[in-house]
């Protein structure tokens, strides 16, 4: 009993005070960390804020402060957030990623590609961005583009499994459909449970006339 109620207080988060008197940057920023880790994220906003209040161009403090919001479920404030991140005399780059995922789910995919290509002028070997752009591509129609854009990403990425199957999908779409099952099937190779690229070397398989094969991967 007692080591069972010894391990349900160490579960409890924990709550850290603001201290102006004594909190400089350095401890401001482990504290906002830590709560933010712990889930106690009005804490982990109220930090981040402070620090911002003495250093309010910070890249990185920014674009935490961002992924707070958004684990908050505040979306307008977290791309506002970013995008002061972005709009800094040196932008921060990864607040461009999650910029960019944020339109993507508000399906801004327009936005999204100026933001990921943003990105990638100042990152170019950065793989998901290029996996993340290839399919905001798509989704505006550009089937050529997106394509390229996931064939960086698998470069730069190589064992990002979800690359490959976009890629693979990319490829079965303009007809290089041998292409696509070498594809889906370095998907599944990196993550052999990957039902979509399961599914999706099926399809190529069937339209090869492999029944057999495609049945297995249907399975």
């Amino acid at each position: 009993m007692t080591s069972l109620k010894k391990s349900k207080k160490a579960l409890r988060k924990r709550h850290v005070s603001l201290n102006p008197k004594t909190d400089n940057l350095d401890s401001l920023l482990k504290k906002a960390s830590m709560a933010h880790r712990e889930g106690g994220l009005a804490q982990a906003e109220r930090f981040y804020l402070e620090v911002l209040r003495q250093r309010p161009k910070w890249g990185p403090v920014l674009n935490a402060l961002g992924t707070v919001f958004m684990d908050q479920a505040r979306p307008d404030q977290a791309q506002m957030t970013f995008e002061k991140a972005t709009h800094l005399k040196h932008p921060y780059a990864p607040a461009f990623y999650n910029l960019g995922s944020l339109k993507q789910v508000d399906n801004d995919h327009q936005g999204a590609v100026n933001d990921y290509k943003a990105l990638l002028e100042i990152q170019p070997d950065f793989g998901p961005a290029w996996n993340n752009l290839g399919t905001a591509y798509r989704e505006t129609g550009h089937s050529e583009q997106a394509l390229s854009c996931f064939r960086k990403a698998t470069e730069f990425a190589p064992d990002m499994a979800e690359a490959w199957n976009n890629l693979g999908v990319a490829q079965d779409e303009t007809e290089l459909v041998q292409d696509a099952v070498r594809s889906f099937s370095k998907a599944i190779e990196i993550r052999s449970d990957y039902a979509s690229a399961h599914f999706n070397l099926g399809v190529s398989l069937q339209k090869l006339g492999l029944f057999k094969q495609a049945e297995d991967h249907y399975r």
